[in-house]
């Protein structure tokens, strides 16, 4: 983040020499903490029910197979996978990581972490590894009052959620280190049905908070592209919508391939006019083709022989008007 570095009110001044200590054994540390040690005691994914909790799409987890990608300060102290392909060559997205993170994450794993990390800089070496927020020093605020709005999702009061979550981007950058992109990405899932708008520049700014270096343990970096994605196509910006997709695949992220398929279904149903656009476009062009082309083989003839070939005819048209320039 700059000048802005997060932990700069962590500890008193006279323990700053425990730094560099951290610094070598923290990613030891973190693989025991998130490998060695089991942290799904507590369900958090989309779609899914907590088990202590009604059932609530907004939840800021994706899947249940992710892993940390990002650690504290945005320093990647562990990887689930291989690095990702060249993101940001359609689209522009900050310099953030972009890995799709392939295993899950839930609260009590970063809480676990800022656990140990306070005990280092008190001194405390050799403590149990413990859930509770009032071990993890500073952190302790932020974890509760992102809690707080996720109560309040789930509860379906979101005005209240989203005022919640406010609160806590408005805190200074380093008493929010772990919970910032957190709290973006969840005001974005919650307008995502209701004013796709206004979730678009919340995904962006999950991606912005990440680039400056705020923690993002569950890649939430990547997940925003699809989510962004989605609401570009509610808004029928196919084109937007397709890139973010494409985006989202060199990203890693497996659930892009069927999203492709989807906006690419949805783009077909335009006049014919725009449709001819869309064969024109060097970006469009191969993923609707690709799309198109599949249909007989995936729906009912009288669907897919129709759309496949108006899709051929809108082909020949782009490619005549073209010769003629």
């Amino acid at each position: 983040m700059g000048t802005e570095h997060p932990h700069t009110t962590w500890g008193t001044s006279h323990r700053w020499h425990l730094l560099p200590l951290i610094a070598v054994v923290f990613p030891l540390i973190a693989w025991f903490v998130l490998v060695g040690v089991p942290a799904i005691s507590e369900g958090e994914r989309i779609g899914a029910p907590l088990p202590d909790s009604k059932t609530s799409p907004l939840t800021a987890a994706q899947d249940p197979r992710r892993v940390p990608a990002t650690g504290l300060m945005g320093r990647v102290i562990w990887s689930g996978g291989l690095p990702p392909g060249p993101v940001g060559t359609l689209v522009d997205l900050p310099p953030a990581d972009y890995r799709y993170v392939p295993l899950f994450r839930d609260d009590v794993s970063d809480v676990r972490i800022a656990r140990l990390l306070w005990s280092i800089v008190e001194g405390r070496f050799g403590e149990p590894l413990g859930e509770e927020l009032d071990g993890c020093g500073p952190a302790a605020a932020e974890f509760a009052i992102y809690l707080a709005g996720r109560s309040l999702a789930e509860s379906r009061n979101l005005p209240g959620a989203r005022a919640t979550w406010h609160a806590l981007l408005a805190m200074p950058p380093a008493d929010r280190v772990w919970r910032s992109t957190w709290a973006a990405f969840m005001i974005g899932r919650s307008y995502q049905f209701d004013d796709p708008a206004e979730a678009i520049r919340w995904f962006r700014r999950t991606r912005e908070l990440a680039a400056e270096g705020f923690a993002d343990s569950l890649g939430l970096a990547n997940s925003s592209i699809g989510w962004e994605a989605c609401a570009e196509l509610d808004l029928h910006h196919h084109p937007r919508a397709i890139r973010l997709y494409l985006e989202h695949k060199a990203a890693g992220d497996p659930t892009s391939v069927e999203s492709l398929g989807f906006a690419s279904r949805w783009a077909l149903r335009v006049p014919m006019e725009m449709l001819v656009e869309y064969a024109r476009d060097p970006v469009m062009r191969p993923v609707i083709t690709d799309s198109a082309e599949s249909l007989i083989d995936n729906y009912p003839l009288e669907y897919a022989k129709p759309t496949r070939d108006r899709w051929r005819l809108a082909l020949v048209l782009a490619d005549a008007a073209q010769g003629q320039r």
